[in-house]
């Protein structure tokens, strides 16, 4: 992992684009890239145009157009704060494309986006206290059966459907 101090140094050219189509050169760190990134897809996904980013959070037309071409290096924290709310991104997710933190110094678990949406699901219900426990037990164990399966079929020496002989050798008493 190349450190904080040495990434903050480098320095890159790219071809980016203005908020008018334009294309240009700019010096962009890795850190704007990272910090611009953020900014367009969380700005596509709630469907917003700049403009409307602009007029809602307040910050300055050009500086914003700056961000999203990724010369976000030393942006002002408390307007990037304000851009956060409008897109509605964690504002240490913005922290960490800044290079100011890591995950690891925030303590951050992933997004949920990150995981397969069954997942998110499973783990919803399993820390739903409203789901009885009965329900919540017998999630459990299906999970159990359905990752020794898994196991016993990745442990084959070609992968395949795992037939009732199969399952036998892996059984392991219950506790």
């Amino acid at each position: 992992m190349i450190e904080r101090a040495k990434v903050s140094q480098v320095r890159h050219t790219a071809s980016v684009s203005s908020g008018y189509g334009v294309a240009m050169r700019d010096d962009v760190t890795p850190e704007g890239a990272a910090f611009a990134e953020l900014l367009r897809s969380a700005r596509k996904d709630a469907g917003l145009l700049q403009d409307d980013v602009i007029q809602r959070s307040g910050v300055s037309r050009s500086t914003y157009l700056r961000w999203e071409a990724g010369d976000g290096v030393r942006p002002d924290l408390r307007y990037v704060r304000k851009v956060c709310q409008v897109l509605g991104i964690n504002p240490r997710r913005a922290a960490i494309a800044l290079g100011l933190v890591t995950p690891a110094d925030l303590d951050l678990a992933p997004d949920e986006s990150e995981y397969d949406p069954m997942v998110v699901e499973i783990n919803r219900v399993l820390a739903d206290a409203s789901v009885p426990d009965a329900a919540r037990a017998a999630l459990r164990h299906t999970l159990d059966a359905a990752m020794n399966l898994w196991r016993t079929a990745v442990a084959m020496p070609e992968p395949h459907e795992p037939r009732g002989a199969d399952l036998a050798r892996r059984r392991t008493p219950r506790a």
